[in-house]
């Protein structure tokens, strides 16, 4: 009997032990609603890079429909997407996937940003978008992988602000190399600061780069423990500030020197997000340490003479030898003095 040649070739891609490769069956209801219920952009696929089902939010992000994805090649579908063809980004995405395969661990890829069509009426229209991808394995119970979950990681308005960030840093070079003041620039959710006069933080004795690697505890650190609740109350009224407000303090902070100086500090907005919420601050910090220790001197030469003129007065109420004493009179409510308090006598008098 002739050998059939389909058949042939079925029987040379078979495994040793003869039968064929199990086919991943359909994902089951619990997973389905699993996916689909993610408030993130999900995409559920089979090894063979087929879409099963997603997410509203993937469908949301990429501005697409289930039919763009279910039962169609990842690939190919999210070429569909890009106005121009990035062949090193299907390139890195088609990697991502092998990885995933070959290693069956979660696997990433760096982001990256290339424009998408904003929606399948409007092609002319598009969009800058800035993603970064991840996907992980789903093992069947004999430990091969059933499917693969992509997800895309969107981080385009992050992206927007630190565009932003960079745009208004050229114009706060410019007017900060004109003001002896430190300026900062901080991002409230992490305390990070975003921008700082470089020259100016040297010159009074801070590492900006020390800053700006430093955690939330070692940038706590540096505040002197009596100032710490300060600076949140400060930072606390700027998340809440409006675009006129000026918020002010006065803190002592360690320098690299190990020195405790005095600054006054003083804040408005810089950044808002798309709901409205404060994301970044401006904060122009005085040194005023010659100010406090003038101040400190001020108030040590005045309690020195209050000390002297003491001295000399108890010296001579001493030394008087007729008896003196110092009496205050007691009033009643209608003004009437009706008693009297010694309060102090010479040696004499005694």
């Amino acid at each position: 009997m002739p050998v059939n040649k389909t058949n042939t070739t079925y029987q040379n891609q078979l495994p040793e032990n003869g039968l064929a490769p199990p086919v991943p069956a359909e994902p089951s209801t619990h997973l389905t609603k699993v996916i689909t219920a993610f408030p993130d952009p999900y995409l559920l696929l089979k090894p063979n890079l087929t879409g099963v089902v997603a997410s509203a939010a993937f469908f949301k992000i990429t501005g697409t429909q289930p039919h763009n994805w279910v039962d169609q090649n990842f690939l190919t579908a999210f070429s569909g997407l890009l106005v121009q063809p990035v062949p090193a980004l299907l390139g890195n995405l088609q990697t991502l996937f092998d990885q995933a395969l070959s290693t069956k661990t979660a696997q990433q890829v760096a982001p990256d940003s290339f424009q998408i069509r904003s929606s399948e009426t409007a092609n002319s229209n598009f969009t800058l978008q800035y993603w970064g991808f991840s996907v992980s394995v789903v093992l069947d119970h004999a430990g091969a992988v059933e499917y693969l979950l992509f997800k895309i990681n969107d981080l385009t308005a992050q992206k927007k602000v630190e565009q932003q960030l960079q745009e208004q840093a050229h114009y706060l070079r410019r007017i900060t190399q004109t003001v002896p003041d430190m300026v900062s620039v901080i991002e409230l959710q992490t305390g990070q600061a975003q921008f700082l006069n470089k020259e100016t933080f040297i010159n009074h004795g801070f590492d900006p780069e020390a800053m700006r690697t430093s955690s939330a505890r070692e940038r706590a650190e540096i505040i002197y423990p009596d100032d710490r609740q300060v600076l949140h109350e400060y930072f606390k009224k700027l998340s809440k500030a409006t675009e006129e407000e000026t918020i002010m303090a006065e803190y002592r902070a360690r320098n690299s020197l190990s020195e405790w100086m005095w600054f006054h500090v003083q804040g408005k907005v810089f950044q808002r997000n798309n709901a409205g919420e404060v994301t970044h601050v401006l904060n122009a910090i005085e040194n005023i340490t010659a100010r406090k220790n003038a101040e400190q001197e001020v108030l040590r030469l005045k309690d020195a003479i209050n000390r002297r003129a003491t001295d000399k007065y108890l010296t001579l109420f001493n030394a008087i030898d007729e008896g003196f004493n110092i009496i205050e009179v007691i009033f009643d409510d209608n003004g009437k003095a009706h008693d009297y308090e010694i309060l102090e006598v010479n040696p004499a008098q005694e």
